[in-house]
Parts: structure tokens; C-alpha cells; sequence
């Protein structure tokens, strides 16, 4: 809710005129008749209030996400690429939990392209774990890649680590992983696990000594 205060020339207060409230975008934010706003989508506008050829203006940041309380639920950015799953009793009280999608990640060659996200309030922590599952476009992936190998990965610094216990669902394209804290996530291709191990050349004979 926005407020609209008028004065005249000398500062004092003045009331019962009439304001026109108005967005640049009403695509992000909308507002109506009394400067109520309403989010509509991600992104930034500006509010003004004109009042006898006079205004002024507040500018509005909708951002993905959800507020979530001690009873649990979800919050969803990018469209639905994100999506952050709060089981109950994570939090003790609401907290308004934000997505962000990083234009400019820490380079790494490892890291598939578009799917790197800010997870907010910075240094929110979860009694319990929660589950972050970050969905990837197959045209992405570098050629040569290998999607069975993907895992959730948290920022450290400018090192990315792949979570412990994180799974990718191919078929729905879907990197899953659990956190008990918020950082910046993306989605990592780790190297292959070692499938056998050979030892070359399988007989060798030495003298007493030798190498």
C-alpha cells in the first residue's frame, strides 16, 4: 500500500485532492485508485501519484518467490525452472523466500548455462533441510555433455561444489538436492565415478633389489 501525501508551497499538509495513481508497467506491478500495488510478474516498474499536475513516484521490485511460514510450502521462480520445498516445522516464522536468476555466474566450464540461481534472504538457515530442484533446457547443455551426470551445486566464494546426495531425473530434466541454507545454486556436470581399475603389464619379473 502506497501513500500519497500532498503539501503547497509552503509544506504544509494538504487534503481531499484528488491523485491518479498510475504504472509504467502493469505487467510487473499494478496499482489501483488508492495506491494498493499488486505484483503480476518479476521484474520493475515505477509507481507515480499525480495530483494538480504535480506527482511523484516510488519504484517497485517484484521478485520470484513466496513467503513461507512454519507450516511449509513452496516457492517457484524462472517460470518454473526453480522451485525451493520447505517441509514443515523448517522455519520457526514467515519468511519471504526470493529467486533470482545470476546473469553473470563464476565462470566454469562445468557449469550448465542458464540455470544459475540466488537464493534469499542471504544467510537464511532451515532447521531441517529443504529441497532445491532446478530444471535445465536440453538445447543448453555443451555439446558432448552428459546429463546423467548433473548435480545440484552450491557457490562458495567463486568455486562451485556439487551437493552431497544430489540426483538428476532425465526425463523431466530435473536436478534435486537438499540444503540447510541459502547460497547461490546451479546446476554441475561432475566427472564420471571410476568404473575399473587395470594395472599395465599384468606380470613383471625383478631381481631381488630392482626396480
Amino acid at each position: 500500500q502506497l501513500v500519497s501525501t500532498m503539501r503547497d508551497a509552503s509544506g504544509n499538509v494538504l487534503t481531499g485532492r484528488a491523485v491518479a495513481w498510475s504504472s509504467t508497467a502493469s505487467g510487473i506491478a499494478s496499482v489501483d485508485g488508492i495506491g494498493l500495488v499488486t505484483a503480476v510478474s518479476a521484474g520493475s516498474t515505477t509507481i507515480s501519484a499525480t495530483s494538480e499536475g504535480k506527482s511523484s513516484t516510488a519504484a517497485i521490485i517484484v521478485r520470484d518467490g513466496a513467503v513461507v511460514g512454519s507450516g511449509g510450502g513452496q516457492a517457484s521462480g524462472d517460470a518454473g525452472k526453480v522451485t525451493v520445498t520447505v517441509p514443515p516445522g523448517a522455519l520457526t516464522g514467515n519468511v519471504a523466500i526470493t529467486i533470482v536468476k545470476v546473469a553473470s555466474p563464476p565462470p566454469d566450464p562445468m557449469v550448465v548455462p542458464g540455470t544459475a540461481y540466488d537464493f534469499g534472504p542471504p544467510g537464511t538457515g532451515f532447521t531441517q533441510p529443504v529441497t532445491v530442484t532446478i530444471r535445465y533446457d536440453p538445447t543448453q547443455p555443451t555439446t558432448g555433455s552428459t546429463p546423467g551426470l548433473f548435480r545440484l551445486a552450491r557457490l562458495t566464494g567463486t568455486t562451485w561444489s556439487a551437493l552431497t546426495g544430489s540426483t538428476v531425473d532425465v526425463a523431466t530434466r530435473a536436478v534435486i538436492g537438499h540444503t540447510s541454507g541459502f547460497s547461490t545454486y546451479a546446476i554441475l556436470e561432475v566427472p564420471p565415478p571410476v568404473a575399473s581399475v587395470t594395472v599395465s603389464p599384468e606380470t613383471v619379473s625383478v631381481f631381488v633389489g630392482g626396480g
